[in-house]
């Protein structure tokens, strides 16, 4: 405020200042050579005098420099900044805050969003004899994409307790249905192990493909998971499935989110499902899964070099212990 009324009392005493200086001209060239153009010259004058004014006024809206080099965004940009970090912190601590410990696996997972919010959603839930694990994508990325994250979390919650991983996927979609946009339709798997049965189960609503290595056979097996997206159709029922797979002691199971597969180096070229397949089929042998993770992790990272990360990255480990 006390730099815009600066502004104004420097304005008006510069227009006192040219008016002064405009009235001699006027008086000096009329003298000389006649009133009309005296009065040109006046206006030409007050012309240039309302530019230099208006620059001054539009350079003064924008952000300034302070004295440790940073501009000084607008009140409204720090609104808005304001408000994505909340909503960045609520989904983060939305996360698993430890990874449990459960009979028979071990797992690994973490996310890195694009932007201040992620549209990629996993989560952990322990159950009585079970484990309930989820990774989902919410189509795009960014702060829609992320509400939406908040919303397949939030129904995990409230249906993943009580139901069969088939039926928690059809409920999900049952509402996502009726309250967004399909343009942010979900994928999500989910993945039920039975502690006392030692038993792995999975249901999917589009999520791409589970890399299941054999340890007994020494091989990556991709296995399409199946399934509709959420959020397309009003009941996906008839569309996904239960299935159960084998998993025995040192078979490891690796799961991600689209944006690996789609990452791009600096040369423009893609990962791919055979390049990440490689890295996966060279990794998953190690005995822990945080071990393959970070192998995994660093070997498509490397490959991503320096180029702009432009979509939310997310991969989930488990092996059979």
């Amino acid at each position: 405020m006390i730099r815009k009324w600066r502004t104004w009392i420097w304005s008006f005493l510069l227009l006192i200042w040219t008016t002064v200086i405009a009235v001699s001209l006027i008086v000096l060239f009329t003298a000389y050579y006649g009133l009309l153009l005296a009065f040109v010259l006046l206006l030409l004058a007050e012309t240039i005098v309302f530019t230099v004014l208006w620059f001054k006024s539009e350079k003064a809206s924008l952000p300034k420099e302070n004295t440790s080099g940073e501009r000084e965004a607008p009140l409204d940009a720090i609104r808005i900044n304001t408000s994505l970090a909340i909503a960045e912190k609520i989904q983060r601590q939305l996360l698993p805050r430890n990874l449990p410990e459960i009979p028979g696996l071990d797992v690994y997972v973490k996310s890195r969003p694009s932007d201040e919010i992620g549209g990629d959603f996993y989560q952990i839930l322990s159950l009585p004899n079970a484990t309930l694990f989820a990774i989902g994508d919410v189509a795009g990325h960014g702060l829609p994409s992320g509400m939406v994250s908040i919303m397949l979390d939030t129904l995990l919650h409230a249906f993943g307790p009580d139901l069969r991983p088939k039926d928690v996927l059809t409920e999900m979609n049952r509402i996502l249905y009726r309250r967004i946009d399909p343009s942010l339709f979900s994928t999500l798997l989910l993945l039920y192990w039975d502690h006392e049965n030692q038993r792995l189960m999975f249901s999917s609503a589009g999520h791409g493909y589970l890399l299941h290595y054999d340890n007994g056979k020494n091989m990556l097996n991709a296995r399409k998971s199946g399934g509709i997206a959420l959020g397309m159709i009003p009941d996906i029922s008839a569309h996904v499935r239960e299935e159960e797979m084998s998993f025995l002691p040192g078979d490891a199971l690796v799961v991600c989110t689209d944006g690996i597969i789609e990452m791009r180096n600096s040369h423009g070229e893609s990962l791919g499902a055979e390049k990440f397949h490689h890295i996966v089929t060279q990794h998953a042998p190690l005995d822990s899964a945080q071990k393959v993770f970070d192998n995994v992790s660093q070997d498509i990272l490397s490959f991503a070099g320096t180029a702009k990360q432009i979509d939310d990255l997310t991969l989930m480990v488990l092996k059979r212990i």
